[in-house]
């Protein structure tokens, strides 16, 4: 199916936010630039769109942000070095659905998937904000129960400042103008809801950013995404967040994570185009990590991070040695199943021979003396043959 299809399918920033101006689809402050349906009261959220080279799939995470329930929204859109005139063009055929709630900005040359993010999070004054790059995709009603989701939770637990959804990973190839899926997997569905646990968050991520919506505040807070990371910026943002505030689990598939397992320059995925990369920079973070800890930062959590990270792998090579003793048991049943079957069959031969007593009786002395087995390989032997002595 082609790629109108949405629904199946700062150096860290430490910006405190001192432009409160509005924002205009050029970009230019303006005055309440984000009003929907006369109402600026309401909670707004900012969806940042991260975008480099991919119209295709730029074109379809537009659609799946204009197809949002909740009307509170602005749509940032940071091009890190694409064609202006290409993204501008694309943008402008959607002028009307977007009713002045788009801000685009461009990158002369590329500056990374963390400053691009950090770049829409800080240009941009709202109450919420989630990132939702080029290639993901969202349920209508992402926003609406995820903010709900969120509310409900702070009623119970204050410390709760971010909220996460069930995501569904969408495998899929492009040939040509269109996008291909080949398989929908749930991805995260395996959290309980309530609150994720930060011993989960440690180990693994189990977090894409299309899924997890969060205060504001709280990226003022702890400061934006690591700028020197090409890759897993996420992840080390999401653990400096549980260390000091709770995520919520809302139990919903309401988010699609999209992957294209095959290398296409600029639509491959980072997570599958260079998976060294991935390793490289998850050991330089626990490192780093480590190295906090022993220079007496008393907050850094290296040798539990990296204790962590071991014990998964030793539960994986436990879970891969299950996997192979229970294959060995099947085989074994299987075999045990396989010898009874031989022996009723020798039973019913052993019916049909005239000198029945004559063979039992020298059946259990060679079971006495050489085993059972060898003995029941004797009788199988006599009773195939006519007239054969056991």
């Amino acid at each position: 199916m082609c790629a109108r299809e949405v629904e199946r399918n700062r150096k860290r920033v430490k910006g405190k936010g001192k432009d409160k101006g509005k924002m205009l689809e050029n970009g230019e402050q303006g005055q309440n630039a984000w009003c929907v349906e006369g109402d600026c009261n309401r909670k707004v959220v900012a969806v940042i769109t991260r975008t480099k080279d991919r119209p295709l799939l730029l074109k379809r995470a537009i659609e799946s942000v204009l197809s949002q329930t909740y009307p509170y929204w602005i749509h940032v859109i940071v091009d890190d070095s694409t064609d202006p005139d290409s993204v501008d063009s694309l943008i402008a055929g959607y002028r009307d659905q977007y009713q002045r709630r788009v801000q685009v900005i461009h990158n002369p040359s590329s500056r990374g998937i963390a400053a691009a993010a950090n770049q829409g999070l800080i240009s941009v004054r709202a109450d919420y904000v989630v990132i939702h790059d080029d290639d993901d995709s969202w349920s209508p009603d992402f926003l609406r129960q995820s903010i709900s989701a969120l509310r409900y939770w702070q009623n119970k637990l204050p410390s709760v400042r971010g909220v996460i959804t069930y995501c569904d990973k969408v495998i899929e190839r492009i040939e040509g103008n269109c996008v291909i899926t080949e398989k929908v997997e749930p991805f995260n569905h395996w959290l309980k809801p309530g609150i994720i646990p930060f011993d989960v968050v440690l180990q693994q991520n189990p977090i894409p950013p299309v899924c997890f919506l969060h205060e504001r505040e709280v990226y003022d807070e702890i400061g934006g995404y690591n700028e020197e990371l090409p890759v897993l910026e996420d992840w080390e943002f999401y653990i400096r967040f549980l260390a000091k505030y709770d995520i919520a689990v809302h139990p919903v598939v309401l988010a699609f994570y999209h992957n294209r397992l095959s290398p296409l320059g600029a639509y491959s995925n980072t997570a599958v185009a260079d998976i060294a990369q991935y390793e490289t920079y998850r050991t330089y973070l626990l490192n780093a990590w480590l190295r906090s800890e022993f220079s007496g930062e008393k907050t850094a959590p290296g040798s539990y991070i990296n204790l962590r990270q071991h014990l998964a792998f030793i539960t994986l090579r436990l879970d891969t040695l299950e996997q192979r003793i229970n294959k060995l048991e099947k085989v074994k049943r299987a075999r045990r199943a396989l010898s009874l079957t031989r022996v009723f069959r020798l039973f019913r031969l052993f019916l049909r021979t005239a000198n029945k007593r004559e063979l039992l009786s020298k059946f259990f002395t060679y079971a006495r003396h050489e085993g059972f087995r060898n003995a029941l390989r004797r009788a199988q032997q006599c009773v195939l043959r006519e007239g054969g002595e056991l």
